[in-house]
């Protein structure tokens, strides 16, 4: 049985509390929904991983040498020396917690998705360490760590 309203102003008013309690509704829905599946996906894979992470570790588990190439490049030209003069001493396969490799700055906005990728030292023939972080394929790298020789250099976490 509908209510039957003295003027189209209450009629009005009721539709417009309705609207904003469905839409309350649905934005609250949404952002529960949004939170829920990234903490599952990283549960499952801690406990289960994926056919194609286990690959990486087992099979895959050297770094592309393509990608050594391009982070000898990047770290040469910010310490102006070839290429040749910089070694890659360790890598080693990870899952980054977000697009921008767990080393977000302060005001960043990052994807909030998991990112395959690797974490790379590298040396020079000073004696100076870096470390890199890159996803699989090295279209996103970071510099997490780097020697006092770096100029502008982020803080180490």
């Amino acid at each position: 049985m509908r209510r039957r309203f003295r003027n189209r102003s209450q009629a009005k008013e009721k539709r417009r509390r309705r609207l904003i309690m469905v839409l309350a509704m649905a934005g609250a829905i949404a952002s529960m929904s949004s939170t829920i599946p990234l903490r599952v996906l990283a549960d499952d894979l801690e406990t289960n991983p994926p056919e194609k992470n286990v690959a990486s570790k087992t099979k895959k588990n050297r770094l592309p040498s393509q990608l050594a190439l391009k982070l000898r490049k990047d770290l040469g030209t910010r310490l102006s020396v070839p290429p040749g003069h910089v070694s890659v001493v360790e890598s080693s396969y990870t899952i980054w917690p977000n697009g921008c490799l767990g080393l977000a700055q302060a005001g960043e906005l990052c994807t909030q998705a998991l990112v395959e990728g690797w974490r790379v030292k590298l040396t020079d023939r000073s004696g100076g360490a870096w470390v890199y972080r890159t996803n699989l394929n090295g279209t996103a790298m970071r510099l997490e760590r780097c020697s006092r020789f770096v100029d502008g250099c982020p803080a180490s976490p």
